[in-house]
């Protein structure tokens, strides 16, 4: 008996933690953009899925341009020259990477508000993969999902505007 309580237990913990993964990715998946919002600056084609960022003012008052974690799967067009952020959440630890890497600069220097993950800048031409992977951020000693929440856009790096 007493080993047929520690398995229900061990088998009620497991289906916990399931659903709590489940809820918290279906909280967070992308949502299928399909117009134009003009407010945000974001244009969307729903067909092929290209975004295309138009610069959004910063508080600082200059144009620069943000990807959020909703552009995943995405083309983003830019010109060589242009600075960006890459802004996908504080909810989880993203860890960067850009391919081929010579053509992105991070700007250093530079204090980020909350859920950012750095400031860019296209320092070449060309077309550039950003693939993010994010895990849970869980305090020591406690039980943690270990699922990991997938991001990836295209970069279409030209030296002039699209």
């Amino acid at each position: 008996m007493i080993h047929f309580t520690r398995y229900m237990i061990i088998v009620i913990a497991i289906l916990a933690l399931i659903t709590v993964a489940v809820m918290y990715r279906t909280a967070r998946a992308p949502h299928k953009k399909t117009n134009v919002s003009s407010s945000s600056g974001v244009h969307t084609d729903a067909k092929s899925r290209n975004v295309s960022i138009a610069s959004t003012k910063a508080s600082s008052g200059e144009g620069i341009m943000v990807i959020h974690e909703t552009d995943t799967r995405s083309t983003i067009n830019l010109t060589a020259g242009t600075q960006f952020i890459v802004n996908l959440g504080k909810d989880l630890s993203w860890q960067l990477a850009f391919s081929p890497a010579n053509l992105v600069t991070p700007v250093l220097g530079v204090s980020l508000h909350t859920g950012a993950q750095g400031i860019y800048v296209a320092t070449g031409t060309g077309t550039v993969k950003l693939v993010a992977t994010g895990s849970l951020i869980c305090t020591s000693g406690s039980m943690c999902p270990q699922f990991r929440e997938h991001f990836e856009v295209t970069l279409d790096i030209r030296n002039t505007a699209h």
